[in-house]
């Protein structure tokens, strides 16, 4: 991996992708903490150049790796922390309130600007809805198996199925046969 003319085929995202959700990888080797590292440069990058042009000619600069390998990089990071990096609405307002934030907290600015900048962060703010957090980041979800045996049945959490032995585990799965059609996925999904 560490080979200049790195082809596209050999990158393996989905290792790096695995390390990046969860934070661990057993797959986690020196090539791929190499991968790991230029996504954190690539996403730095496209914070200050969103231009994917102009991001993979620094990318290529910053690590020499080839255009192509750098556009892998720049598509994988972009399909990654996406609506972030586009210039898009958000990407805009976070770009503002940085830099809004950091002329302010600057001790070296004049008085006149910190005053101007507190105005505009102030009326950005006023105009923001009380919550903007996603209800989905917030939410909990609690999974439960309902297992009907004699009639009766007994709903069974995440946690409980995971101490069950995985050989218990894998009978009760085979035990249940047969396929499910269209109406019978509308039924369970709508029950």
């Amino acid at each position: 991996m560490s080979n200049k003319l790195e082809s596209v085929t050999s990158l393996n995202f989905d290792v790096v992708k695995e390390y990046l959700n969860t934070g661990s990888s057993k797959a986690m080797t020196p090539e791929y903490q190499r991968m790991v590292d230029i996504c954190i440069d690539t996403y730095g990058l496209l914070k200050k150049f969103p231009q994917k042009n102009v991001c993979v000619r620094r990318l290529m600069a910053m690590h020499g790796i080839v255009r192509d390998t750098a556009r892998a990089y720049v598509d994988f990071c972009r399909d990654t922390w996406g609506n972030f990096i586009d210039l898009r609405r958000e990407f805009l307002e976070t770009w503002l309130v940085q830099r809004l934030v950091s002329e302010i907290s600057n001790p070296n600015s004049n008085e006149a600007v910190r005053a101007k900048n507190m105005a505009t962060l102030q009326k950005y703010l006023d105009k923001m809805p009380d919550n903007t957090i996603d209800p989905k980041v917030m939410e909990s979800n609690t999974v439960y198996i309902q297992v009907n045996v004699n009639g009766h049945s007994v709903p069974l959490s995440e946690a409980e199925l995971e101490q069950i032995p995985m050989a218990v585990r894998q009978k009760l799965l085979a035990s249940i046969g047969g396929n499910i059609d269209e109406q019978g996925a509308v039924k369970l999904l709508e029950s």
